[in-house]
């Protein structure tokens, strides 16, 4: 049985025909689906916000904090358990500062690996962004 997009690619690249591009472009660009997405992006900030507090212990996240739970929240669907938290954060505290930077290393390498796949396209620019800022402030606290 053929899959319901099979017609609309076109070409020997097989891209979408330009009839479907024309009216995905008109749905994602229309002001009701804008707003839809604005709507959805003001409730789940709005959500992390109070798990954000649970987390850091913080009343007002830094702009980091509030990346990280999104994409969090959005690739992941929730947050660390309280016990999670409560187990990283004795792990971390109870560790060397040589430690910690080897963990974090440690972390940078998974991600870095991640990046390399070919099912990783977007988290390649994500890890360049978290290379930049660690190099701009090597001593922001995590």
């Amino acid at each position: 049985m053929p899959y319901f997009l099979e017609g609309q690619y076109v070409g020997d690249d097989e891209d979408l025909s330009d009839d479907l591009k024309q009216e995905i472009q008109n749905l994602f660009e229309s002001d009701v689906m804008r707003q839809i997405q604005m709507d959805y992006f003001a409730k789940d900030l709005t959500a992390v916000l109070d798990d954000l507090t649970r987390i850091f212990g913080q009343r007002e996240p830094r702009a980091w904090q509030v990346a990280w739970a999104m994409d969090l929240k959005t690739q992941q669907g929730r947050f660390p358990t309280d016990t999670s938290i409560k187990r990283i954060r004795k792990n971390l505290t109870s560790s060397s500062t040589q430690q910690r930077h080897a963990h974090l290393l440690s972390i940078i390498r998974w991600h870095d690996a991640e990046c390399q796949s070919g099912d990783a396209a977007g988290v390649a620019l994500d890890y360049l962004s978290l290379l930049s800022k660690l190099a701009e402030d090597p001593a922001r606290r995590c």
